[in-house]
């Protein structure tokens, strides 16, 4: 247990300084950016910057005003350099964190985050990448360029990839809505959030939440030991699964739109911290005369539980 638990609490504030630095920059862009990109380098010097894709543009983080949408952001010297400090600071926490667990601090960093879909991906480069000829900022400027030029290609093609590309879009925009309302109910302190749905001859949502180490039914939080209320009434209970409903029957919606076939069950895990999402789907038929739909949801419960239980212990 030692050994696993040192490398999970490693990899724990790795994910948790790096959500920072996406949450300041989604704080920045007014949560309005598609993509949200991140370079950070510690090469001798740090240096960090961040630029965004909105509204179809590639913007620096001082031309946010550039995208030809009506919000005004604060794009003042004053915050950009409280935006930078941030950044800066977790760098500096990433490279303490690396050094404090033996391990390899990256040279580079390149985040990426979509906040419609909440996909995070990130590049690091533990060499170095400077030379005589090219020095950070180089390496820092060909990126913005290179992405700026992706999505003019991207644009470009867009007729001939528009209807898969739309279909995944408009899927992802839907689970994330799902895992919103569940998040939005354990008031984001759930270490851990699990959605199952069913879709056969009857459509069947159910939710259930890791919380302060504790595997929980939505009307349970309560007993999480947390010093906080949650809202457990029936009223509650039914508006978060109604919307989930309304969901499962949009998706079944796209997925006839585009020819694609319905998922007759989805198990849908995210981890609010580290942002991590997962999905896993099945297309056959998952009931039996003597497995239920609510006989499914349960046992995916308890296994979940069991898992739980046994890296307490």
């Amino acid at each position: 247990m030692l050994g696993i638990f040192k490398k999970k609490t490693f990899e724990d504030e790795f994910s948790a300084l790096q959500a920072d630095m996406v949450d300041i920059c989604n704080e920045y862009s007014k949560g309005l950016a598609d993509k949200i990109f991140i370079y950070a380098a510690n090469e001798g010097m740090i240096l960090a910057h961040h630029f965004y894709c909105i509204n179809k543009k590639i913007l620096d983080c001082h031309k946010l005003n550039d995208a030809g949408i009506k919000t005004q952001f604060d794009v003042s010297i004053d915050c950009q350099e409280q935006v930078l400090d941030v950044l800066n600071e977790d760098i500096q926490k990433i490279q303490a964190l690396c050094e404090k667990h033996n391990k390899p601090v990256p040279k580079l960093m390149k985040l990426v985050y979509e906040p419609k879909t909440k996909k995070f991906t990130a590049d690091y480069k533990y060499e170095n990448q400077t030379t005589d000829d090219v020095s950070v900022f180089d390496n820092d400027d060909a990126w913005f360029e290179e992405e700026k030029a992706k999505l003019e290609h991207k644009e470009e093609n867009m007729l001939g990839i528009f209807k898969k590309k739309t279909f995944e879009d408009e899927f992802s925009e839907l689970q994330a809505d799902m895992v919103d309302i569940c998040n939005e109910y354990s008031c984001g302190v759930a270490d851990k959030i699990f959605i199952y749905v069913a879709y056969e001859d009857l459509l069947f949502a159910m939710h259930f939440h890791i919380i302060n180490n504790k595997i929980l039914m939505p009307g349970k939080l309560n007993d999480s030991e947390l010093d906080i209320n949650f809202d457990v009434s029936k009223d509650c209970q039914k508006q978060v699964l109604d919307i989930l409903n309304d969901d499962v029957k949009k998706i079944k919606s796209v997925c006839d739109k585009y020819n694609q076939p319905m998922p007759t069950e989805m198990r849908l895990t995210y981890e609010v911290r580290t942002k991590k999402f997962n999905a896993e789907y099945k297309y056959d038929p998952q009931f039996t005369d003597d497995m239920g739909v609510s006989d499914i949801a349960n046992a995916w419960f308890e296994e979940e539980k069991a898992k739980l239980e046994r890296r307490e212990e």
